[in-house]
């Protein structure tokens, strides 16, 4: 595992997957951000397993100076500070500072464009170069180095990574996860409450979310305005998060505040953008989408966002675990701690080889609450078990599921057994409800 700061990305992170049935699921089209920004993915282009870009796409994106030689060579020049990239057309040697490279795969022409390999570009650059294959999107960070004397490092441990913000910057803003409890940080203008009475809502200087899944088509359009709505300024390929800067609208601030926000967006956009997001737990294996499991992840954010409290494991990492369901073939646990290391949300999902779900346990610290309007009753939780076995129990169709009431059932290691409600139904599964908060805490499949 990796994910120290400004470490380059292995070569085989750009690699598309080599199997057949990998390969009909991969299409050319390439989602490509270079340091936030969203490139056309209809310039990119997959050729022998490689992700091409034109080389005026890429090095504009990234500041570079391009020299082309019109001539038989048909030679490209890539200069940038200390670094000169030499490439030709249909042939496969480059040279880096005049020292000769073999490359893997050739420059060519394509509609009068010159398409070059993102890969060997950026990395030769040091740049930051990741592969998501769940959305194909290629991300290119360069992030900077800060003079350690004119920063302070700040540790967000919901996001698990770090911000590099200038000195003082807590005498102007506040970066706080207790306004929003999406598990989002919010960065508020210290002055907010002189003018928070003028406002319909709360409207913070910028939200700092994650996410797997990547900007929609109606996000991109508005990442060339002043005022972006999404700004993405990381993604760590062990948890396969983007994080991203989400703006407000500076016209909802009064007038007489409203250059003051402004400059403020401006003066922290930039440091904002410089997060390094950290290594996941070593001790533990965390699951990496595939094509081949697709169904797991599937199953697994379903669950999540249909049963668990979502706004607490929202972006949780599914480490490999084999915990209290031994026939598991596909089992994970996500877990969030506090501070001194103790648990708030333990939550473990398990399925079988063809990804049915066979068991699921949730548990949570003795002071942890659920933020739940719901209220308590039998009827409340029939219904939600039926609804829980409609969307992951594989039982016939033709054959009614029927739920009764059941206290034996209950395990007797949670901490607070002796108020949970047990049910079983007709087909042996058992499931137990925590009536302080209407979620079902435990589910095993009827042997």
């Amino acid at each position: 595992m990796k994910r120290k700061l400004l470490l380059i990305l292995a070569l085989v992170l750009i690699i598309l997957p080599t199997t057949t049935h990998a390969k009909e699921e991969i299409s050319n089209d390439v989602t490509i951000f270079v340091n936030g920004k969203f490139l056309d993915e209809n310039l990119s282009e997959i050729k022998n397993d490689r992700t091409f870009l034109p080389i005026r796409a890429i090095s504009e994106s990234l500041g570079l100076k391009v020299d082309y030689d019109h001539d038989a060579n048909r030679k490209i020049t890539i200069k940038a500070k200390d670094l000169t990239i030499e490439m030709n057309v249909n042939k496969d040697l480059a040279k880096v500072n005049g020292k000769e490279v073999k490359l893997d795969t050739k420059p060519y022409i394509k509609e009068d464009r010159t398409m070059v390999p993102i890969r060997f570009i950026s990395e030769n650059l040091n740049k930051d170069v990741n592969w998501n294959l769940r959305n194909r999107i290629v991300t290119v960070f360069d992030k900077s180095d800060f003079p350690e004397d004119s920063v302070e490092s700040l540790y967000i441990g919901k996001l698990n990574g770090l911000f590099h913000l200038p000195k003082g910057y807590d005498q102007e803003i506040e970066v706080s996860d207790k306004y929003i409890t999406e598990g989002k940080i919010t960065v508020l203008d210290k002055r907010y409450n002189e003018y928070k009475e003028e406002l319909e809502a709360f409207i913070p200087l910028f939200v700092i979310e994650q996410s797997r899944t990547y900007l929609t088509k109606e996000d991109k359009d508005e990442f060339n305005l002043g005022f972006e709505k999404h700004y993405l300024i990381d993604y760590n390929p062990e948890t396969e998060l983007f994080t991203y800067m989400v703006f407000s609208s500076p016209d909802s601030i009064p007038e007489n505040f409203r250059g003051h926000y402004k400059n403020l967006v401006a003066k922290y956009k930039e440091a904002f953008k410089n997060y390094s997001s950290y290594s996941v737990d070593k001790s533990m294996d965390v699951w990496n989408y595939t094509v081949e499991n697709k169904k797991f992840w599937d199953n697994l954010e379903a669950l999540v966002g249909g049963f668990a409290p979502w706004y607490m494991v929202d972006n949780f990492i599914p480490y490999k675990y084999g915990g209290e369901f031994k026939d598991a073939k596909y089992s994970s646990v996500m877990s969030t701690s506090k501070s001194d290391g103790s648990m708030e949300i333990w939550l473990e999902a398990a399925f079988d080889k063809d990804y049915n779900l066979i068991g699921y346990k949730l548990d949570r610290g003795k002071y942890v609450k659920f933020d739940l309007s719901r209220n308590w009753s039998k009827e409340g939780d029939i219904k939600e078990i039926q609804t829980f076995a409609d969307g992951f129990l594989n039982y016939p169709k033709d054959e009614k599921v029927t739920i009764k009431e059941d206290s034996s059932v209950v395990p007797k290691f949670f901490f607070n057994a002796d108020t949970l409600k047990g049910y079983k139904d007709n087909f042996g599964a058992i499931y137990v409800i925590d009536p302080e908060n209407s979620y079902i805490v435990y589910f095993q499949k009827g042997q």
